[in-house]
């Protein structure tokens, strides 16, 4: 574990992280509600952290709290909702300048983590309810996210992908819910969801950057202290990834997307960076097997690329390919992963992934969210490794695992979007 990294415990299911690196001239506070992802709850959670954020108690509407972020040397709020495997993640954070470049000696750290616990545990109600606008605006803007992601084609071919692989389980739901459970929301499902999200989450405190401020932890947990708490165990749902037949669905686009889903079991968790390296070498770089033969070499594909996702179990291969190309470009990608089978591959093929990877990992270092979201991610999956200790790993992984890791990959689905067919088109 990096050395500027501990974690203890704040309270039942409730923990407090600080990674501290003197590089950086800011800090950032986050809050993390972790709660298992289900089709049912997806939508009524993912409306909680644009609602929350919007106004408190002593900050009822936009002016006077951004009247209060200016006074925190324009403090900046922000939320996200993730999806960490089979965990959905609600995050609530806010970020501005280190203590010491504060002009009257303010603890600037105190005063984030205050407005940003005040804002999630005195939220305006009214008659028990959220305010109806807010409620309104951000019911609209989360059913618009849901529609949007079938325009990104190239992401929503790799969770169509992800849904067959995972019909039925958690794995295959999006963090923001469906369409359908996002219109249906009314104002009451979500001061329900905000009630179980205080008494069943697990919370993960994040504090990174330049200093550590102990009131600032201290308010954290005596706001937390009043609350009644069965928490989850923040336990991920295990998947294996099921076999189906080709899956072909047709739109008005121009490039054809097609996924190919493997199974990528991994017996322990020494397995990782070989499956890291596998799959860095196999499609992961701009040297790597499928840029230079599928991509460069015979000009199947748009571009190519191989990911692994060690929480689902999974490598998936996407590209972007002309329709009369699909099934050149899908016996190739096979055919390269043979030869990673067979362990063709040189020494000069390790190095240059072997760098990438190692260089991935320093990278991630340089921002504050990059680093947060490392650590979350690693307590997510039960494990609490630095990147240092991840790109140490890297540089120690043999030609004989690399090959190993190719041999369990078994394709069990793929996925295509292409064009309408001519009696189709409008």
């Amino acid at each position: 574990m990096s050395k500027g990294f501990t974690r203890s415990a704040l309270g039942e299911g409730i923990w407090i992280s600080r990674i501290t690196d003197k590089r950086f001239k800011t800090n950032r506070v986050s809050v993390n509600f972790i709660l298992p992802l289900a089709a049912g709850t997806a939508a009524r959670n993912a409306i909680l952290p644009p609602l929350l954020h919007k106004a408190c108690q002593d900050y009822p509407d936009f002016r006077r709290l951004n009247q209060r972020l200016g006074e925190l040397y324009g403090a900046f709020l922000d939320t996200e909702v993730r999806k960490v495997g089979s965990l959905q993640v609600l995050n609530f954070s806010i970020r501005t300048i280190d203590n010491r470049y504060a002009l009257a000696g303010e603890d600037l750290l105190f005063d984030c983590a205050k407005l940003l616990c005040d804002l999630i545990m005195r939220p305006l109600l009214v008659d028990g309810k959220f305010v109806e606008e807010n409620f309104a605006v951000e019911k609209q803007v989360l059913m618009d996210d849901i529609r949007s992601k079938i325009n990104d084609k190239r992401g929503y071919a790799i969770s169509r992908c992800e849904e067959i692989l995972f019909a039925g389980s958690a794995l295959a739901v999006d963090e923001l819910g469906d369409l359908e459970s996002a219109q249906a929301l009314t104002n009451e499902d979500a001061v329900q969801a905000y009630r179980e999200m205080l008494r069943t989450a697990r919370v993960e405190v994040m504090v990174t950057g330049a200093d550590f401020s102990q009131a600032a932890a201290d308010y954290v947990k005596d706001s937390f202290a009043a609350l009644e708490r069965i928490p989850f165990s923040g336990a991920q749902e295990l998947a294996a990834p099921v076999a189906a037949e080709d899956t072909v669905e047709r739109m008005d686009v121009k490039q054809s997307k097609m996924v190919l889903g493997f199974s990528a079991p991994m017996v322990g968790e020494g397995e990782l960076s070989a499956f890291r390296m596998m799959t860095a070498m196999y499609g992961g770089t701009p040297v790597s097997k499928l840029f230079l033969n599928v991509r460069e070499k015979l000009s199947l594909c748009y571009y190519c690329v191989s990911r692994f996702d060690r929480l689902k179990g999974i490598l998936m291969v996407d590209c972007g390919v002309e329709n009369q190309n699909i099934e050149k470009a899908r016996e190739e990608i096979l055919r390269q992963l043979a030869d990673m089978q067979k362990g063709a591959f040189t020494a000069d093929e390790i190095s240059a992934a072997q760098l990438r990877l190692r260089n991935s990992f320093t990278s991630l270092t340089d921002s504050l969210g990059g680093i947060e979201n490392w650590y979350l991610t690693q307590i997510c999956c039960g494990t609490e490794f630095s990147p240092e200790e991840e790109a140490e790993k890297i540089a120690a992984v043999t030609p004989e695992q690399i090959q190993a890791a190719a041999g369990k990959l078994e394709l069990k689905a793929v996925y295509v979007l292409t064009g309408k067919e001519e009696g189709e088109r409008k």
